[in-house]
């Protein structure tokens, strides 16, 4: 379903300033048969469902393009993961999200801590290598 909430932010925010007629005649037979898919998956979901893609498209759409581009990315690199591999990032993002604000922030911050000092690591080794 996150396939449905991807296809109409990057269409509306590559066209933000277009008509949707203008935008419609701009695309491709493929992204044409693909909003058409993806209206019928979204009729068929209820109404709850349609509130929580409604406020990521929100969220998507106050984003800077350097962060939508971002989330684009990690969407394509997640789509091209073996169906395990996802499973197991979905299941670890719900253990997350379980966890309380405070234990997440923690984590958050020492993922950040790791993260920057591997970058270090590989700073220094591309000197090194000089």
């Amino acid at each position: 379903m996150i396939n449905i909430l991807l296809g109409f932010m990057m269409m509306l925010s590559a066209h933000a300033d277009e008509s949707a007629q203008e935008r419609w005649q701009k695309m491709s037979p493929e992204q044409k048969e693909k909003i058409r898919q993806n209206h019928q998956k979204w009729q068929s979901l209820d109404d709850s469902q349609k509130e929580v893609y409604k406020k990521r498209f929100e969220r998507f759409k106050s984003m800077s393009p350097e962060k939508k581009q971002r989330m684009i990315e990690r969407h394509r690199k997640f789509r091209a993961m073996k169906p395990e591999r996802q499973q197991e990032l979905k299941q670890r993002f719900e253990r997350f999200q379980r966890l309380s604000p405070a234990e997440r922030e923690k984590r958050m911050q020492r993922f950040k801590e790791r993260k920057q000092k591997r970058e270090e690591r590989r700073q220094w080794r591309r000197k090194s290598r000089r």
